[in-house]
């Protein structure tokens, strides 16, 4: 969905000072995107001038590898009109094609390492892993600490979720979800299966009308 990663970041835009451009913009967007081929440009620009109208701007960017097209043509728009204006970009992400794609083109843009750097995050080390899972539960001795971190491969995520679960004998992924989707209801696990078939997002419209539910039954499950 366009923008639809940028929708808190183009909504302050809108909202400063020189944002009159982008909520006029944002007022107007056509029922149809294709209608005017010249609108994202626009859009773009518009985006442009709101950031060069706040001086000194952050733009922090999490989990690049799941983010629409449009709001990475809209980081790459800001990167390079950003020439005589402080402007930081803080992206972190896995890797991935349209990713790599996009920050192979910052990194040539920019030049590396002079305005474009790079860092690679590994798995916490033992120490670290043992700390953050007795942080988390107090109660799991080193021996446990250590089981949680080399179970986990060291990533903070995995060991978030092994260290909140004291049972020992279910697996990683029933740890995780099995309980969640345990306590889904009939319309929660249709809903579920409706957004894994689709692979892309789905408003509770499209879903009320995939399974010929009320909007409220939608909008619930």
């Amino acid at each position: 969905m366009p923008l639809s990663a940028a929708t808190a970041l183009v909504t302050s835009l809108a909202a400063s000072p020189g944002g009159s451009g982008l909520a006029e913009l944002l007022e107007r967007v056509p029922a149809e995107p294709a209608a005017d081929p010249l609108e994202p440009l626009r859009m773009l620009e518009a985006a442009h001038r709101a950031v060069a109208s706040l001086g000194d701007v952050r733009i922090f960017v999490d989990d690049l590898q799941w983010v629409d097209a449009t709001t990475q043509s809209l980081v790459h728009y800001l990167a390079r009109a950003a020439t005589s204006r402080p402007l930081g970009i803080v992206i972190a992400t896995r890797p991935s094609e349209s990713s790599v794609t996009l920050l192979n083109s910052l990194s040539q843009l920019l030049g590396e390492p002079e305005r474009y750097r790079t860092l690679q995050l590994g798995p916490l080390s033992q120490a670290d892993g043992m700390r953050l899972a007795r942080s988390l539960a107090p109660d799991v001795d080193d021996d446990g600490a250590a089981g949680i971190w080399a179970r986990a491969g060291g990533l903070p995520f995995w060991i978030d979720g092994l260290a909140r679960s004291a049972d020992e004998t279910e697996s990683l992924l029933e740890r995780l979800y099995g309980r969640r989707m345990a306590a889904l209801d009939a319309d929660g696990s249709t809903a579920l299966a409706a957004l894994v078939v689709a692979a892309r997002p789905v408003t509770a419209a499209e879903l009320a009308r995939c399974r010929d539910w009320s909007a409220p039954r939608a909008e619930a499950a």
